[in-house]
């Protein structure tokens, strides 16, 4: 196998013959005799200077992004709002089916993170736009560019959501402790706008729309790191929890779902939670090697750490709060702690974070949308300083994402929504069709069978995903809510189409 001697129980060996790194190195030196073939060893060894954002040599690599701030980077793209919805997705799933999915969820992540670090290698770019062009032409700029702005329009609706969710939170708690729905329903001081609507519109209005029309995101540098903080905060906050406070005897654990089709209404979210693709190539572009490896096996070292790190608090935030929580387990997690001074900071805390990170993805979207709208090689999207462009296309941006946010009953919809459409053709589809276009003719049977498995994959899922939210639960346990049930338009697919050849 390509890979064989990268793996870790081969290193292990050669370490216990006496092998030390300095003669793993020469080891790696000479995986041209192994592989068999000049392209097999040119494709894991591919190097800085195929990226033109990068410099002519690793020395200028050195001067980038470690590897353990690469790390830390991906972390903080993939702890965001998903993760409060993963005990929910535990509740209706089961443990054991849970674990499955997040397990393969993980896994198509990893792979076609791969696939984006070897086509952006072989065609010397460092964007999902410029990927597609590479592959297929304007158009598949437009398309990619398209699933960018998708997937960030619904990341986006999921924060201002939770703008409205914690916003209500804490106003009913410093108003005597006043139940968050109550709060949120009363009206405002402002008339004919509920609690939860004015919440939403001041935030946005005074705090998120100045920071979103910064024209680059550098200045949140900083603040991103206080995102993971208050993420990991919250784990340990649940993990304790679960420890030291006893969970109800009379409710069930469920380890299998009662109903099936908890698998296609839920399975979309853990998709969501762990989407970081329209993002990581920015950071495989600054990206240092480490000693020894190449910028693309640094890349692949840097993925694989990160999703087993996002893994683990996965499985610990919802296995820890489905436990403790059974039946009443709420799609916001936060929602079922109790009130009290520790909880308001901790729904405080997630509020600033959630602030601070809605920039980091506006400014992807605005970016892809410049990109359709001017071209990729306007210079308004490169300028570092606030334009009229920038403002045109932040209101638009902003405002559109508000309006449908206020729309949609919670979270859960959000969720299902993106993580049905936009997510499975960013994470599943995308990558390993860009993977083959870009190295058409020089890829073995293997490869391409294994590429085409994850596209039709992504498809299989996208398809029955998508079905299974806008097709009324008729049969449906009332243990497995659909997401999409409240949506005007829900309901559009029958369940039961006429026979062909009948009106």
């Amino acid at each position: 196998p390509r890979c064989a001697l990268d793996r870790w129980p081969a290193r292990a060996a050669l370490a216990m013959l006496g092998w030390g790194e300095a003669s793993w190195a020469g080891l790696e030196n000479h995986e041209l005799t192994v592989y068999g073939s000049k392209r097999g060893y040119e494709e894991l060894q591919v190097a800085g200077p195929d990226l033109e954002v990068a410099n002519d040599n690793e020395k200028g690599r050195s001067e980038g992004m470690s590897a353990s701030a690469a790390i830390a980077n991906l972390s903080n793209t993939l702890l965001g709002s998903g993760v409060l919805g993963l005990a929910s997705v535990c509740r209706y799933l089961g443990i054991v089916p849970f674990m499955l999915l997040l397990t393969l969820a993980s896994s198509l992540a990893y792979n076609t993170h791969t696939y984006l670090y070897r086509s952006c290698s072989t065609t010397k770019t460092a964007s999902m736009e410029a990927l597609g062009r590479a592959a297929f032409g304007p158009r598949g700029a437009s398309i990619a560019a398209g699933g960018v702005i998708l997937q960030g329009f619904g990341s986006l609706s999921s924060y201002t959501i939770l703008f409205g969710d914690l916003g209500s939170s804490l106003g009913g708690s410093l108003a005597g402790g006043i139940d968050e729905e109550t709060f949120a329903k009363a009206d405002s001081i402002v008339s004919g706008l509920d609690n939860r609507v004015a919440i939403v519109t001041v935030m946005v209005v005074v705090v998120v729309l100045p920071l979103a029309l910064l024209p680059t995101v550098s200045a949140l540098k900083q603040a991103s790191r206080l995102g993971v903080l208050v993420f990991v905060v919250f784990v340990v906050t649940v993990v304790l929890r679960c420890i030291t406070t006893p969970a109800p005897e009379t409710s069930p654990l469920y380890f299998f779902p009662a109903d099936p089709t908890a698998v296609l209404l839920n399975f979309p979210t853990i998709l969501f939670a762990l989407n970081s693709h329209h993002t990581i190539l920015t950071v495989f572009a600054e990206l240092c090697p480490l000693p020894g490896k190449s910028v693309l096996l640094t890349a692949q070292q840097v993925s694989k750490t990160g999703y087993l790190r996002i893994y683990t608090i996965y499985c610990l935030v919802a296995c820890c709060g489905y436990y403790q929580y059974r039946e009443s387990t709420n799609v916001d997690l936060l929602l079922n702690f109790p009130n009290s001074a520790t909880t308001v900071t901790l729904r405080f805390m997630i509020l600033v974070s959630v602030v601070v990170g809605y920039p980091t993805i506006h400014f992807a979207v605005r970016r892809a949308l410049m990109s359709v709208l001017l071209g990729p090689d306007s210079p308004v999207i490169t300028a570092q300083h606030v334009t009229q462009y920038h403002v045109a296309f932040t209101l638009c941006i902003v405002g559109s994402v508000s309006t449908f946010a206020m729309q949609l009953p919670g979270l859960k919809t959000a969720f299902a929504l993106t993580g049905a459409t936009a997510t499975s053709w960013l994470m599943l589809i995308f990558p390993p069709a860009v993977y083959i276009q870009v190295h058409k003719g020089k890829l073995n049977g293997t490869e391409v069978a294994v590429a085409y498995a994850h596209i039709v994959l992504g498809f299989a899922i996208m398809f029955f995903c998508v079905h299974a939210q806008l097709t009324p639960a008729g049969g449906a346990s009332p243990t497995t809510p659909d997401p999409l049930a409240d949506l005007p338009w829900h309901g559009m697919v029958p369940a039961n189409l006429p026979p062909a050849g009948h009106a």
